[in-house]
């Protein structure tokens, strides 16, 4: 399992990708919680189709490895559109400024 910061490195050169990322964290949680009950709650598909979402964002944005076709054959489609929305809102969402 990579650092924080080696994932990032990674992330942004393209030799990870954000699905293999949380895939790789989600086997970790499955493999360690049991013991250290560090979750109480592990929302494994929310996590899967943002990851998803960043993948299919980064391919259309010409920074993903693989194409959105290829993308978008891990997942049905309704999953990423519900993730893709989901990012959309969470964007649109507006920013209070406090002081």
């Amino acid at each position: 399992m990579p650092t924080i910061s080696e994932a990032a490195d990674r992330l942004r050169t393209g030799k990870l990708s954000p699905v293999e990322l949380t895939e790789s964290c989600l086997r970790r949680i499955e493999r360690l919680n049991p013991e250290l009950n560090a979750f109480i709650t592990v929302t494994a598909d929310a996590a899967r189709a943002e990851a998803m979402a960043a993948a299919i964002l980064e391919c259309l944005a010409g920074r993903g490895r693989r194409a959105p076709a290829a993308a978008l054959q891990a997942y049905t489609l309704e999953n990423v559109t519900r993730a893709y929305l989901c990012l959309l809102e969470e964007r649109a969402r507006p920013v209070s400024a406090s002081a």
